[in-house]
Parts: C-alpha cells; structure tokens; sequence
C-alpha cells in the first residue's frame, strides 16, 4: 500500500552516470526535477581511450536539453559537470546547452 501524495511530496530523477538512454526521460517523466550528469568534449585533446570511455558512460551536455524536454520535468538541473575543453567553465555556454530543445521537423532555429 502507498501513502496518497501530499502537498510536500514530489519527483526527483537523478540520472547517475550513464550514456544517453531513452529511459531517463520515460523514468523522469512529468516530474519535479531531472538531475542530469552532462560533459563537454569540445575543444579537448585527450587521447581517443579517454573521449571513447567518456562518450560511452556519460552524456555530452549538448544532449541533455532535448532529454530534460522529453521527461517534461519542471524542473533540469545538470550535476557532475565535466568540461575537458574549457578552463574555467563557460557558464553561459552550459546554459545554453541545457536549454537546447528537441528540433521538430519544419523548425528554422
């Protein structure tokens, strides 16, 4: 049996480490807040090793708006930021990034 929701209760999806998976937006769908982990490979010159493993445990921070807008979340908020491209962090590039919506066919943007 469940406790019937109350007025302090709600829905947080943390996506963990994990490569881009449908089942992120499926799990987090309607919720509070999606705490998505997010990486920037751009600009960077490590070895292929690395890029390979990272594109393969991890999801470039340039997919995670589309993702977040799937899961139709209140809420996105990007955790575990890895940026292997920019020292320091280019904050207004990360938001720009998050807010990055699904292309629909007919878009111009």
């Amino acid at each position: 049996m469940t406790a019937p929701p109350s007025a302090n209760s709600g829905a947080v999806t943390f996506s963990g480490d994990t490569a881009y998976t449908d089942n992120i937006p499926w799990l987090a769908h309607g919720g509070d807040a999606l705490l998505h982990e997010a990486f920037n490979l751009g600009g960077s010159n490590y070895p292929a090793a690395v890029r390979d493993h990272m594109l393969e445990s991890h999801v470039e921070a340039q997919k995670v708006g589309p993702i977040a807008q799937r899961s139709q979340d209140r809420r996105l908020v990007l955790t575990h930021i890895g940026d292997l491209g920019h020292t320091p962090l280019d904050t207004a590039l990360w938001a720009k990034w998050a807010k990055k919506r699904l292309r629909r066919r007919g878009d111009r943007r």
